[in-house]
């Protein structure tokens, strides 16, 4: 069985792949949610720089209350205030997917890392579990049959494996005692009727002298 066959004929790698489509449409809910708030803050901090510009403050000094207010003032035929909403801006969607792309990237990553190192893993035990049928379906066939164990130390597999090889040599162990057994059944069933015909062949003779 290959690997196309184990990811097609086992319910395992399907369901690591539903979850990990369930985690990009989360990791795209997580990241637009981010995005949307960043975004929220960054645009509102534009509006209180550009009525702090507006109301008299240096381009490259920090926003106050005076020159928000002076800001206000001047923009005020217009309703432009420092509580305005962001996502009335031109500028809201363009910061807002510029943060969003690299984040739902950063998150799509993770998750598209955790599902191939998770399907390397499962197509490994997949694997290991292949070997050890084949090799149960050889020691099933031949008393020479042994058992290799395959997976970590501690594993699942390797537990598997322990105890198709302690199998082997249990059944191994009784087919020579049942070998053993009908030897003995054998030569017992042979020197018995050795002895019923001699005894018949004394008796055949005895019978014939007396007549």
């Amino acid at each position: 069985m290959d690997r196309t066959d184990r990811f097609i004929n086992n319910s395992a790698p399907k369901k690591l792949l539903l979850i990990f489509l369930i985690s990009l449409a989360i990791s795209a809910c997580a990241a637009f949610f981010i995005s949307d708030k960043c975004a929220d803050r960054i645009v509102r901090d534009q509006i209180r720089s550009e009525l702090s510009v507006a109301g008299g403050k240096g381009l490259t000094e920090l926003p106050d209350e005076d020159s928000i207010s002076a800001g206000e003032e001047i923009f005020r035929k217009y309703s432009i205030n420092r509580n305005i909403s962001p996502k009335l801006l031109k500028s809201y969607r363009s910061v807002r997917r510029t943060i969003f792309i690299p984040v739902y990237g950063l998150f799509a990553a993770i998750s598209a890392l955790w599902f191939f190192l998770s399907l390397r893993e499962l197509m490994a035990i997949y694997r290991d579990l292949e070997a050890l049928r084949n090799e149960c379906l050889a020691a099933a066939d031949s008393s020479e049959g042994t058992i290799t164990l395959y997976g970590e130390d501690l594993g699942s597999v390797h537990r598997i494996s322990d105890a198709a090889e302690l199998l082997v040599n249990r059944l191994n162990n009784m087919k020579f005692s049942l070998s053993s057994e009908q030897r003995y059944l054998r030569t017992f069933l042979t020197d018995l009727s050795h002895q019923i015909k001699t005894s018949l062949a004394v008796v055949r003779l005895n019978t014939d002298m007396l007549t």
